[in-house]
């Protein structure tokens, strides 16, 4: 006689993962089929990849790129076990799979210290000045986070690809102008938005860097903050702050400081004169997203790399010091642009100003919002899945 065994699923597989990645993750399942057999699916991410493997193949389950993890057999419906994760990719996901009954748990994304939906924090990598960091520097930023091995850099700018598709929410911080004898210049803006991403999106993200700090003339302007798509898509901006001028009305933080209001996608204007107000001349104006700042030693836009400003204006005798990376302009008699969006203004014979103007942001992202000249030091780049 053959007797046909019943198996008596309680409910889909209850998961709950704690620990960090890389590192050992303990993982418990409950509600598994009493005697039966499961497997401990592992993704990049969250999808809705067919399963190709198992008796249960066809399915469709909640994960990006299916790998297996671990499988066994299970007596009281209830599985323990604690496997290590090893490599760079810690934004994995985690799905169980009950092979008696082809059903799924909900699944898991671990970021680190195994926290759902861990946010991905962009810094400047520990790099100073005009230009952007490089792949090594990064390296070493983000080793132990939750970056660790997902960002290439490429001229300055960090490429980092959407593990899954939902929705992100992404917060830009512009840079901070360097500081004078006048004392701590503008500050950047602060603009944050929600975004559809799919998985395998890739964005560029630039991480504004505070302009050079010196003492009359030789200070420069802060970098904007960008994220955009591949194809240069502006996604989110935030503007870097401007400086004082030595000629006039010294700190007017809240003239110089980053905007959240969107601007032209221009660079800034200024005069180009180096010998207005003495031979300290005019400073040079920020970089916009699509065009550089007007007139010689501005700085970049975006598309052009967004290098901050490192030359002078025609005869002007002092050094000028040195724009953020993320497109600020640099000093002299007039104050400093930020970059941005639009880029900020030069103090200058021709726009009237001594100070330079903070760069302006933009904001393509749902339930928009934004802060004016919040930001003290380097910028930052905060993206968090919302799913």
């Amino acid at each position: 006689m053959i007797t046909m065994l019943a198996w008596a699923a309680l409910a889909d597989p209850l998961l709950d993962v704690s620990g960090a990645c890389p590192g050992p993750v303990d993982i418990t399942v409950d509600d598994l089929t009493p005697g039966g057999r499961f497997v401990v699916l592992q993704g990049l991410g969250l999808d809705d990849d067919t399963l190709a493997f198992t008796r249960c193949a066809g399915i469709r389950t909640g994960l990006a790129g299916i790998r297996h993890l671990a499988s066994g057999w299970t007596d009281d419906g209830r599985a323990r076990f604690r496997p290590t994760l090893t490599g760079g990719r810690c934004t994995v996901a985690i799905q169980v799979l009950d092979l008696e009954t082809c059903t799924l748990s909900d699944p898991w994304i671990l970021g680190a210290g195994g926290d759902p939906g861990e946010p991905r924090t962009f810094g400047t990598c520990g790099q100073v000045g005009a230009t952007g960091p490089d792949g090594a520097m990064c390296d070493a930023a983000y080793s132990g986070t939750s970056l660790e091995g997902d960002v290439e850099v490429v001229d300055g700018i960090q490429l980092w690809t959407a593990p899954a598709t939902g929705t992100y929410r992404i917060a830009a911080w512009g840079a901070q102008g360097g500081s004078s004898e006048e004392g701590a210049q503008g500050r950047g803006a602060h603009v944050e938005g929600s975004f559809a991403l799919s998985r395998g999106d890739v964005l560029q993200i630039l991480v504004g860097q505070m302009g050079s700090s010196g003492s009359l003339y030789d200070f420069g302007g802060g970098g904007g903050s960008f994220v955009a798509l591949a194809d240069d898509t502006p996604l989110l901006v935030a503007g870097g702050g401007g400086t004082a001028g030595n000629c006039g009305d010294g700190v007017v933080t809240e003239l110089e400081g980053g905007k959240s209001a969107e601007g032209t996608g221009d660079g800034g204007f200024g005069g180009n004169d180096g010998g207005w107000c003495g031979c300290g001349g005019d400073g040079s104006p920020g970089g916009g997203f699509f065009t550089d700042g007007f007139g010689d030693g501005a700085g970049f836009a975006f598309v052009n790399g967004g290098a901050g400003a490192v030359g002078v204006r025609p005869g002007q005798c002092v050094d000028a010091g040195i724009g953020g990376f993320g497109g600020g302009g640099n000093s002299g008699n007039g104050g400093a642009g930020g970059g941005g969006y639009g880029g900020g203004d030069a103090g200058s014979g021709a726009t009237g100003t001594h100070h330079g103007s903070g760069g302006t942001s933009f904001n393509a992202g749902l339930d928009p919002f934004g802060e004016d000249a919040v930001r003290e030091g380097d910028g930052q780049v905060v993206i968090t899945p919302l799913f």
